[in-house]
């Protein structure tokens, strides 16, 4: 007697093919947006402890960071470095000044290989007394809790390293840090204009928006 063994028909493996992909297209997307969730927690971390950091050197310097430099924007960083942690005085990237969605400036010299920048401008792009918190004390600022501090460079530029928008846009989504010590994914204001000139880090968001440049 011939013994049958139970196999799979090409219809049955068809059908278990099509089940696997149709799972995997519900899940794919579901990991994507866990993992963008999981890059936006890590940033918002660094951008708070960053903004720490610049707090605990102004509380040692006459509560304020000086304005020392044209591009303070970036080099802001070399000042709290002692506040950061331990470091090596030959390193120039560290972690804490890595967005994990960021693939361009915490890896280059222009930004001083940080993906976050300072709230410190030169004069004569906003005006010949808006420095922003450049040489501002931290107690004569009126509304702390809206006034920027910090916060990713891609949102002073208008773009956005967390939307999946490349190009400069209005409403990009960035994640910056206050003078009164909390952090928070934002929407940042584009005036429509291209190039540097358009740079929403140059001026004011019209109203609705939760943050601005200027301490007063």
């Amino acid at each position: 007697m011939r013994k049958n063994h139970a196999a799979f028909t090409l219809i049955e493996l068809l059908v278990v093919i099509a089940v696997i992909a149709i799972l995997a297209a519900l899940l794919l997307p579901a990991l994507s947006r866990a993992k963008s969730s999981a890059k936006r927690t890590a940033c918002l971390s660094n951008v708070r402890q960053v903004a720490l950091a610049i707090r605990l050197y102004a509380d040692e310097h006459n509560d304020q960071l000086d304005y020392y430099t044209n591009n303070i924007y970036y080099m802001y960083k070399d000042c709290i470095l002692p506040y950061i942690g331990p470091t090596n005085s030959a390193q120039t990237n560290f972690a804490v000044f890595a967005c994990p969605a960021d693939t361009s400036f915490y890896a280059i010299s222009l930004s001083d290989y940080s993906s976050y920048g300072f709230n410190g401008a030169d004069g004569s792009y906003r005006g010949e007394s808006d420095f922003g918190m450049a040489g501002q004390k931290f107690a004569t600022v009126h509304d702390p809790a809206r006034t920027a501090l910090n916060g990713e460079i891609s949102g002073g530029i208008g773009v956005s390293w967390h939307d999946g928008i490349a190009n400069q846009h209005n409403n990009a989504l960035n994640i910056g840090g206050f003078v009164d010590g909390h952090a928070a994914y934002i929407k940042i204001y584009w005036n429509g204009a291209s190039g540097v000139p358009g740079f929403p880090f140059w001026y004011e968001p019209i109203a609705g928006y939760d943050y601005k440049w200027t301490p007063n």
